[in-house]
């Protein structure tokens, strides 16, 4: 009964350790500080890194284990023909176990080369080297891929982007510029959205990004003259959109219904060796860590979050997390 007890608390210690070890450094090639976002090669790369551990780590040290257990077993058997026997089956199935674990990590392995042997999917190159996945970010074709730092992502990038013709730095903030000084406005933003893009400017910075704002506060005749050119009926109560056009509010009164309207709004894309670069990844690296969030058809459309919170409806048409 003790021996089973005892073989009852190595499996669950087993379990609870695991998990563990799958998180440490070395295993997830992906994800980690400093680390590029996942993709399918850090799949691979991960099913491979779990089988070199299982197999050339922990393996090695349970076989050790066992053949000393078994060669106990022996020496205290005093001659007992059950206890020899059970020895001996010991140390046999400790030998068939290491057979059957190094087959199966022979057979994954190849296989999981043989799949991963050059191949180029979805922005990353990976190559088979020994029992070993190396990943490597490739450019994707400017028409279906976007590209931040190391990583390239697809992305649905819509017409309505940023040109290099007028983009001009705000002097006060670094990091950030502004689509066109003459026609983008945001010295009239509401204070705490001024603050965080302040503070989005800085976290682009330190990632070798920049912002680059195409609208900020607009007046109503702005607002108007963009939903004329957007909405099929300016004068309805809610916009239906031309083909092609964004979604776009028609402003009601003195224009308070709409967030541009009242500074509470603003339109941001990522910005990296003038070019465009990941809206997601500038989401999640910048403008979420500043207190935005981003309108889920319009992933150039923030908000601050305190700001819907105060308007529960509105925020399920957004992403804050």
């Amino acid at each position: 009964m003790k021996i089973v007890n005892c073989k009852l608390k190595i499996i669950l210690a087993a379990i609870l350790f695991l998990p563990s070890l799958v998180l440490a450094d070395g295993l997830v090639p992906c994800g980690g500080v400093g680390e590029g976002f996942c993709t399918i090669c850090d799949f691979f790369s991960l099913a491979q890194n779990i089988f070199n551990f299982v197999a050339l780590t922990l393996t090695p040290i349970a076989a050790v284990m066992l053949i000393f257990w078994g060669g106990y077993m022996f020496l205290i058997s005093g001659g007992n023909p059950a206890g020899v026997v059970k020895a001996k089956s010991i140390l046999k199935n400790t030998v068939i176990g290491l057979v059957i674990v190094y087959a199966g990590y022979l057979a994954a392995s190849f296989t999981v080369k043989f799949f991963a042997g050059e191949t180029s999917v979805a922005g990353s190159r990976f190559t088979a080297a020994g029992f070993s996945i190396q990943c490597t970010r490739v450019e994707l074709p400017d028409e279906t891929g976007v590209k931040i730092g190391d990583l390239t992502e697809t992305e649905t990038i819509p017409e309505i982007v940023p040109g290099p013709g007028k983009i001009t730095p705000v002097p006060s903030i670094p990091g950030l510029k502004l689509n066109d000084p003459d026609d983008v406005d945001i010295d009239n933003l509401e204070g705490n959205v001024r603050t965080g893009l302040s503070q989005a400017a800085g976290l682009a910075s330190g990632l070798n990004l920049e912002l680059v704002v195409t609208s900020g506060f607009r007046s109503r005749d702005e607002q108007l003259a963009l939903a004329t050119q957007n909405c099929q009926d300016p004068a309805a109560d809610r916009c239906v959109i031309k083909p092609g056009r964004p979604i776009t509010c028609i402003p009601q009164g003195d224009g308070s219904n709409c967030r541009h309207t009242t500074g509470q709004a603003v339109d941001v894309w990522c910005w990296q060796n003038n070019s465009k670069c990941s809206q997601s990844a500038l989401f999640t690296n910048v403008m979420q860590p500043s207190g935005f969030c981003v309108l889920k058809k319009e992933n150039w459309h923030f908000e601050l979050k305190t700001d819907l919170d105060q308007d529960p409806d509105r925020k399920q048409s957004f992403r804050c997390d």
